[in-house]
């Protein structure tokens, strides 16, 4: 986890260094159990009511949505950040293992 004063220059060096950026967004973006998680990336998380600012949107390889039903609109960033975070691991195998 970092917090990063220009996250979009920030995000380029990551791109440059082979880091895929995958973004999250309340609609429109791809499912994350349909995004390949499995190398280096790097997420990221908009503050909750506002999400992603539309220059760092623009500056992901990928924007993942978590699909919601019924009245709910999106979950709270560490609910969302704690769904993708498993999806990650969920995608590697790493359920259940330990260091």
């Amino acid at each position: 986890m970092a917090r990063e004063t220009n996250l979009v220059s920030t995000l380029e060096i990551l791109k440059k260094s082979g880091i895929w950026i995958y973004g999250t967004t309340v609609g429109g973006g791809t499912p994350p159990w349909a995004a390949n998680l499995r190398g280096p990336l790097c997420l990221v998380l908009g503050s909750e009511g506002e999400g992603l600012r539309p220059l760092v949107a623009r500056a992901c390889d990928v924007l993942v949505t978590i699909p919601m039903q019924g009245r709910v609109g999106s979950l709270s960033v560490a609910a969302a950040g704690a769904v993708l975070c498993y999806e990650v691991a969920r995608q590697r195998g790493l359920r259940g293992k330990t260091a």
